[in-house]
């Protein structure tokens, strides 16, 4: 019975890291920044309803340009990590021990891939005056979602 419950625990596990890894894919994708995605409806947010500057755009840019150097980066990893968790899973014959090692190695990865795109948000805000600040916390979250609703 336990046995079991740990089992299903661990599937969830998996179930909720690889959704993780699909949600991670579709906000950094180049193709979703192609055709007007988030990044387009982020920056026409800090523009118009923030009130950036020109110098706060530039400083903007800048950040933009080096998280994605940097999430591209992982994004290039998450294909050999892939690889060698299914490699290691079939090499251990899907144990139970296995399967946690698989899990929790990519665990961390995306746990820093998340901590890297929350300081990013941190990151931009902190180019923001105390008054867009807090316009910014009320409203930054709506902003990340709304060009889905566009899209439809």
């Amino acid at each position: 019975m336990n046995n079991g419950k740990y089992k299903i625990l661990i599937l969830l596990i998996i179930v909720l890291l690889l959704a993780n890894m699909v949600t991670l894919y579709f906000l950094m994708s180049d193709k979703r920044r192609k055709i007007g995605g988030r990044n387009e409806v982020f920056t026409e947010y800090l523009k118009k309803d923030i009130g950036f500057a020109d110098t706060q755009m530039k400083d903007y840019d800048s950040l933009l340009t080096k998280h994605r150097k940097a999430m591209k980066l992982d994004f290039s990893k998450t294909d050999s990590l892939r690889r060698f968790a299914l490699k290691t899973l079939a090499e251990n014959q899907f144990t139970d021990s296995a399967i946690l090692r698989s899990v929790e190695n990519n665990a961390v990865f995306f746990k820093d891939m998340q901590i890297q795109m929350l300081q990013h948000l941190r990151a931009i805000r902190n180019i923001c005056t105390a008054e867009q600040q807090k316009i910014f916390d009320t409203s930054f979250y709506k902003v990340i979602f709304k060009s889905k609703k566009n899209k439809k």
